[in-house]
């Protein structure tokens, strides 16, 4: 790469394909220290969540939370694809977090020699956030999307007087649970700015939430016991997949 075009880049650069070489550090000098303990640790700063980034998940956190919500991760553990359940997933900790322009921006120790070799390689470098909360509120009724007085799905259209409104689920009282890495993050944008010890990359992507429109306010309002019971199914599979436990 030009030197001069590289510095155009840093510390942002574009990832692949676009740029085919990432400035990552040398494989050579890097893995034989990690494997006889030389190198214990390695620390590296992301940007993970921004409520202003395109988001293919119809979710998002109330403004005056995100202050707080974005330190409440530090402390929290780095795993692989938000695997909860299993120690070997777990590759290190976030030893700060903070709401920087808008992004939360952690900073990731990581620990593990599986960890730190894979981030060498280059397989880190694309985020995605686990959190608690107390509730999920929707944006088409206003009640809960866990109660039955919600009969709403997020990403779904809905005809609201005159206006076509998407339905958008707002969590109270978020708390930082987890960070993982992904290879396809739902948030764009999310990716590695900087290295505290070795490396400085950025990766972006787009990925766009697209959904259809669905029946009218008034017309799902009464449902059969069957469909109540497809309902509490579909209730349940969204629960998990919004990782609440």
């Amino acid at each position: 790469m030009d030197p001069n075009k590289q510095k155009t880049l840093l510390p942002v650069l574009f990832s692949l394909p676009t740029v085919n070489t990432l400035e990552l550090p040398p494989r050579a000098e890097m893995l034989p220290k990690i494997e006889n303990g030389e190198i214990d640790h390695l620390d590296f700063r992301a940007q993970v969540f921004s409520q202003a980034s395109q988001n293919r998940n119809p979710y998002r956190f109330k403004d005056e939370d995100m202050k707080r919500f974005a330190e409440s991760f530090e402390g929290q553990p780095f795993l692989r694809d938000h695997n909860t359940y299993q120690i070997d997933a777990r590759d290190g900790t976030l030893v700060s977090a903070k709401l920087v322009d808008g992004w939360v921006v952690a900073d990731v120790r990581l620990t593990t020699r599986r960890g730190m070799i894979d981030y060498i390689e280059g397989k880190m470098d694309r985020f995605s956030i686990g959190w608690f909360y107390e509730d999920a509120l929707c944006s088409i009724c206003g009640a809960s999307f866990f109660s039955r007085d919600c009969s709403h799905w997020p990403g779904r259209k809905y005809n609201v007087g005159d206006d076509v409104k998407t339905c958008v689920i707002t969590f109270v009282n978020p708390q930082g649970k987890e960070l993982s890495a992904v290879n396809v993050p739902a948030v764009a944008g999310t990716g590695i700015t900087g290295a505290l010890m070795e490396a400085k990359l950025n990766c972006l992507e787009n990925e766009i939430f697209e959904s259809g429109i669905s029946p009218s306010e008034g017309e799902s309002s009464k449902l059969t016991v069957e469909q109540e019971r497809e309902v509490e199914a579909l209730r349940e599979r969204i629960s998990k997949l919004l990782r609440k436990e």
